[in-house]
């Protein structure tokens, strides 16, 4: 008889809990408490750094994928000339980092706005939006380029080899995302959201967009697979609740499980693989379901914690959805992970005040707001 994996998912009373202590969490951080997620307070961009006529680049350095686009604005219209993708190498030194982007540099442009995936803190500098890179993440070290000022960095890089100067703006992609969708209108309403390589949210508190760091969440027990991701990553002790979600590590629970268990499966590589082999029949594919389902439910605690968090900070008259802006190939790729989110929020009783965007890869939008301004 093929096994089933069912007790590997966590009770409804762990979720509630986890979800409970994810608000009580928010709400600590936005009166000033140190709590296991970030809270950082993000700037607006500011606004028409770009003239028209101008040609600009933005390149997105995500968990695993990098995009670079050409932009030209004409008129207040923005129209993308040249979009491209590339692999990601690994960034293990800011050397290594700083040649990925000359490689990529266009020779012709004078501002570059780099959407980064990275535990980052925003500042203003010089009328441009930058960001101190905080600490490593997603098992990228960046060592040399921690503590520093990322877009200050890249131009200091790019003056001192070419005796060349740009302008460089800089923010978190989860900011990007939120950047890309909202509107004067859904200020209050729009919530971004990244289940992919990592997890991440933000949402708009008075004038500023909060970046969460949300993948640092820790008052919760992890797995017993999650411990031994944790002990095996090169961030131990960090991330933890991204470790049990995202897809950077979810292919490792399933190698992990199965070597403890002696189950025989042929290990994993991807958690591309993981899905794909979800979507098939026995007892490897069962647990490869199991533990995209536990992944989902996890997640669903910080995305009900968030509504709860906001429904509260909003007037009795409000009566708009709040919108998920989705950015992540576990969420749009991965074997039926909406439907297991979409069960898990109903669970907790939030399935009818949210409502997810429709399309997907608003990373370029974004970055290119960094730079323009919102409208």
């Amino acid at each position: 008889m093929p096994h089933t994996f069912h007790h590997l998912l966590l009770t409804t009373d762990k979720l509630v809990l986890i979800k409970e202590s994810f608000e009580q969490e928010l709400i600590a951080a936005l009166y000033g408490k140190v709590t296991s997620i970030s809270f950082l307070h993000n700037p607006l961009p500011p606004s028409a750094t770009i003239k028209n006529g101008e040609i600009f680049q933005v390149m997105v350095v995500g968990g695993s994928i990098f995009k670079y686009a050409l932009i030209k604005k004409e008129n207040d219209q923005i129209s993308i000339i040249k979009e491209t993708k590339d692999s990601l190498p690994v960034f293990d030194t800011d050397r290594i980092f700083l040649e990925f982007i000359d490689s990529h540099l266009d020779p012709s442009i004078s501002y570059l706005s780099l959407n980064f995936a990275y535990p980052i803190q925003s500042i203003t500098r010089d009328n441009l939006t930058d960001a101190v890179l905080s600490r490593e993440g997603k098992e990228q070290a960046f060592e040399g380029l921690v503590g520093k000022m990322v877009g200050k960095t890249i131009e200091e890089y790019v003056f001192t080899k070419y005796k060349r100067m740009i302008r460089v703006a800089v923010a978190n992609d989860t900011v990007c995302l939120f950047l890309s969708e909202v509107t004067k209108n859904t200020w209050g309403t729009t919530v971004a959201c990244i289940i992919g390589t990592g997890i991440n949210h933000a949402f708009a508190i008075n004038k500023e967009i909060i970046n969460l760091e949300s993948a640092g969440f820790k008052q919760f027990s992890p797995t017993d697979s999650g411990k031994v991701v944790d002990l095996e990553s090169k961030n131990k002790g960090r991330a933890l609740i991204e470790k049990e979600i995202a897809g950077a590590y979810l292919y490792r629970h399933f190698n992990i499980i199965n070597q403890q268990n002696n189950l025989g499966f042929p290990p994993l590589s991807s958690t591309k693989e993981l899905s794909l082999l979800a979507a098939k029949n026995g007892s490897a594919s069962s647990l490869a379901q199991v533990l995209l389902e536990r992944s989902a439910s996890l997640a669903a605690t910080q995305m009900a914690g968030i509504v709860e968090f906001l429904s509260n900070r909003l007037d009795s008259t409000h009566l708009a959805n709040f919108l998920f802006v989705m950015e992540g190939t576990l969420f749009w790729e991965g074997y039926n992970y909406r439907s297991y989110l979409e069960k898990y929020l109903k669970m907790f009783g939030v399935d009818d005040k949210l409502d997810f965007s429709k399309t997907r890869h608003h990373s370029i939008q974004g970055a290119i707001k960094l730079l323009i301004g919102l409208s």
